[in-house]
């Protein structure tokens, strides 16, 4: 077969799509892959023991499920729902630029209670007010969170942090802790205080 150079191009173009086609074929078909359902039941470990002696038949220990209370499920939801809460507020709240114009601020209205809500609105001010004349950034990233106090409608989190900052193109990484006191209101966890510790 003699194919000009128009039908060569025409062909390699052809072989890259369908190539593309497939790679998109098979990433969609990895993704739906059922993962299981999440239950409330945990398992206790268990670990095969066998004898070192070869006469004998390797020992087991068998699997008890161990069913969970619907407090106890429900403590596991709520600190969960309250970590989430400290961890996306410490890194939105945290990271921002002057070149943004801190518009993070006003993307975290809906984690916060009304107070700090307010705060929120005058605290860019000081913030440009300790660098006039240059640019700063911030990214900080969440490494982990622990609940301090958690009581029925208010909880206390230590989140710790690494942040990023530039300012007038001088980079530095540092390792701060955020104190953050949260209050639940209309069955949502909300921050109602943020302290750099």
């Amino acid at each position: 077969m003699n194919l000009t150079l128009r039908g060569k191009i025409f062909l390699g173009i052809g072989l890259g799509v369908l190539f593309i086609i497939i790679i998109i074929l098979l990433a969609i078909f990895w993704k739906r892959q059922p993962s299981p359902a999440p239950t409330n039941t945990l398992t206790n470990a268990s670990v095969n023991t066998s004898n070192n002696n070869l006469n004998t038949a390797p020992t087991t220990t068998t699997i008890t499920p161990v069913k969970l209370t619907q407090e106890e499920v429900k403590v596991a939801n709520n600190e969960l729902a309250i970590k989430n809460v400290a961890k996306n507020f410490v890194e939105r709240f945290g990271s921002y630029s002057m070149e943004a114009n801190f518009s993070n601020f006003a993307e975290i209205q809906d984690l916060v209670t009304p107070t700090v809500a307010a705060w929120l609105k005058i605290y860019p001010e000081d913030l440009k007010k300790k660098n006039p004349l240059g640019f700063e950034s911030v990214t900080t990233l969440a490494l982990s969170q622990k609940i301090e106090n958690l009581q029925k409608n208010k909880a206390s989190v230590i989140v710790s942090t690494q942040r990023q900052q530039r300012i007038n193109g001088v980079d530095s990484l540092s390792y701060n802790d955020m104190k953050l006191n949260l209050v639940l209101s209309k069955g949502v966890w909300l921050v109602d205080g943020a302290f750099w510790q």
